[in-house]
């Protein structure tokens, strides 16, 4: 059973993670929507207090299945999806497979673009770093680069570290190779009936600005939003403006209008 905290009452929002992390790294925006929504802070299956998916899932659709069968059993829905990184992929994969069960999806320094043939590679020498040297050197490693200006948030920092620490290294592997393989859903921006959000970091070093660009150039203007002096850790970065673009997008969204 994948673990999920809730709080709130009312319209679902549930909210999805990043690699390395777990439902805690959205503490501070969860106590802020549950003021006004039934909020659900999902920790991915290996991350968190979730179990493990067994060996035969192999992608992230597997994670989407697994997640979506949770949701049905505890009648969420439709609910609008806030995805980080990685939580994005799973996000889009929801909206593919799932999408009576969604709102609506915002993607935060996330992309719908799957991954080129030069980042496929850096993908193959995490997993090969991973085996060969542990977690602890990758997420000190990792961790270093996804603040801008990381002298401003020691402690997310830290936060982040630890929870990046307390991970598996099969759990790091699996999902590094997910996320590889996972397929470009940049279509769903367009295409899609589900009405879909972007919130980017000008500074991000993951999530580069050209490609989040190319996203936003895909919405309605009001639904794609470049967060200045922010890197990939908007929920610390730029707390207050991620806070703000996310519920004028639920709100705006719920009542069938459109923010701006």
């Amino acid at each position: 059973m994948i673990h999920i905290a809730e709080s709130g009452k009312g319209q679902p929002i549930i909210l999805l993670h990043g690699f390395c992390e777990n439902h805690h790294i959205w503490d501070s925006l969860a106590s802020q929507l549950a003021t006004q929504f039934r909020v659900l802070g999902v920790d991915l299956p290996g991350f968190g207090d979730s179990p493990l998916l067994p060996e035969k899932y192999t992608s992230l659709d597997d994670v989407a299945d697994a997640l979506a069968e949770e949701l049905t059993y505890r009648k969420v829905g439709p609910a609008f999806v806030v995805g980080h990184s990685l939580g994005g992929y799973v996000a889009l994969a929801l909206a593919e497979l799932y999408p009576e069960l969604l709102q609506g999806i915002a993607l935060v320094n996330s992309t719908t673009f799957g991954d080129s043939q030069d980042k496929k590679r850096t993908r193959d020498k995490v997993i090969t770093f991973i085996a060969k040297h542990g977690v602890v050197p990758f997420i000190n490693q990792f961790v270093e680069g996804i603040f801008y200006q990381k002298e401003n948030f020691h402690e997310p920092y830290e936060t982040v570290k630890a929870m990046g620490l307390s991970c598996s290294e099969e759990i790091l592997i699996r999902y590094t190779a997910m996320m590889r393989d996972r397929i470009d859903r940049t279509f769903l921006l367009q295409q899609s009936t589900i009405p879909a959000m972007v919130i980017a970091g000008a500074e991000d070093s993951i999530v580069l600005v050209g490609q989040s660009q190319e996203m936003i150039d895909c919405l309605p203007e009001a639904h794609g939003t470049m967060l200045h002096s922010c890197g990939h850790m908007a929920m610390y970065e730029q707390p207050e403006k991620l806070y703000g673009h996310l519920v004028d997008f639920i709100n705006n969204t719920a009542t069938g209008g459109s923010r701006g």
